[in-house]
């Protein structure tokens, strides 16, 4: 039961007076006092302030002083506790600017391994992200301005706004773990921006490169041949089979003659087949190979120098990838290429 009236505080003796269940009030002179709240916790006696009379009424310090008793029998200390909320409290009146950096700093900095990678994601929300967001503090940030700031750019500029939305989505997503951020992400693309924009991969506008003209490609091989970089090996075994990268590889007749030092066709074929065209036509796309080209044939694999199988249904770019990814590098591709001149 609570003993203290409105009437009796405006007449209390200077002092502290106990109104019941650990709430006071001290008055410091007629009609104006403070309230406090006495709690034990972990063995200990505490006391916090919940603020002066007559600016907070008794009814609302009941209020905070039954909030509080309820923390306590939940084993929080209120005073830890409210020390955290003020915490958060100034987080979430943060700006984006300052929330972004401490996302790529603390999260992103240690998986890049090319520098240029943080210049990138500093570059596209500094220069389009923060002039739009930094306007107001981050808890008021909603879906409204994320969708303000990349629709001036998601026609003109397509890949760069996807990637500005995946990343305004990571870094809203780290706010959210922290607690700085408590709305739905405001950079969501399913179910929420999907519903508002265009699909970025139907408006997106490619510009294909110029083919090289066929009289050309003798003197461009010869050119590309002095250069040591993975890319121009791949784009040389390309230029020998004919082929696209996305076409099917696995060998043809089983034949091979054994060289001293490594294998090599000879007059068999070394077969490429674009499975859809090959479901349409029926296509024999066999193509003669000369001893520009090394292969190593095992049943169903083709070894490149037996460094790196590349099975009969993977593509030449998927396999060069997975030897990069394994650390294998030039050595794959490149020994594909016979070096002798």
């Amino acid at each position: 039961m609570h003993k203290l009236k409105y009437k009796q505080l405006l007449h209390l003796t200077n002092g502290k007076h106990h109104d019941g269940k650990g709430l006071y009030i001290s008055i410091l002179s007629q009609g104006r006092g403070k309230w406090s709240y006495r709690y034990r916790i972990d063995n200990k006696s505490r006391e916090m302030g919940l603020g002066t009379f007559p600016e907070i009424s008794i009814v609302d310090a009941r209020q905070k002083a039954e909030d509080n008793r309820r923390l306590v029998m939940n084993k929080i200390d209120p005073i830890e506790d409210k020390r955290k909320q003020e915490v958060l409290r100034k987080q979430q009146n943060k700006k984006f600017s300052h929330i972004a950096n401490l996302y790529i700093t603390a999260k992103k900095k240690e998986e890049w391994r090319n520098p240029k990678s943080e210049q990138q994601w500093r570059n596209t929300i500094t220069n389009y992200a923060v002039p739009y967001l930094d306007k107001k503090p981050l808890i008021d940030i909603n879906t409204d301005d994320v969708h303000e700031l990349l629709l001036p750019i998601w026609s003109s500029k397509t890949e760069t706004a996807r990637r500005l939305q995946q990343r305004l989505f990571r870094i809203f997503g780290f706010a959210k773990i922290k607690k700085w951020y408590v709305k739905d992400n405001p950079a969501l693309w399913k179910g929420g921006l999907q519903e508002v924009m265009p699909d970025p991969y139907k408006i997106h506008k490619v510009k294909s490169f110029a083919s090289l003209k066929h009289n050309e490609i003798n003197k461009f091989y010869q050119g590309i041949r002095e250069l040591d970089l993975i890319a121009v090996y791949a784009l040389r075994l390309l230029i020998l089979t004919a082929t696209r990268t996305k076409d099917k590889y696995w060998e043809g007749k089983k034949n091979l003659q054994w060289g001293e030092t490594r294998s090599k066709w000879t007059s068999d074929k070394f077969y490429i087949q674009h499975v859809e065209e090959a479901k349409k036509r029926g296509l024999d796309c066999g193509v003669e190979i000369d001893n520009e080209v090394i292969v190593k044939n095992t049943p169903n694999v083709f070894y490149v120098q037996s460094e790196f199988p590349i099975r009969y249904d993977t593509s030449v770019n998927e396999a060069c990838e997975r030897a990069i990814k394994q650390g294998i590098g030039k050595r794959v591709v490149k020994n594909i290429i016979n070096l002798e001149k």
